[in-house]
């Protein structure tokens, strides 16, 4: 298995999330993050340290805002 900084995309789309895990931070080179249809109501305050991330979907879920600093 690749360590988490290698991969650039990580599509989780339908599968039952509740939440996202404050360890996503480890994913560095995360350029896309697709949580769509997942039952996730907010993020996590380290998703802000994905300097890379130039693409987050989360279509169909509840979360009702994101600040992303």
């Amino acid at each position: 298995m690749k360590s988490a900084d290698y991969y650039e995309s990580l599509i989780l789309r339908h599968n039952r999330l509740t939440f996202l895990p404050d360890s996503v931070a480890f994913f560095t080179n995360l350029r896309l993050l697709d949580l769509s249809a997942n039952n996730l109501t907010s993020l996590p305050d380290s998703i802000t340290l994905l300097k890379s991330l130039t693409s987050l979907i989360a279509k169909n879920t509840d979360i009702k805002s994101i600040i992303l600093i």
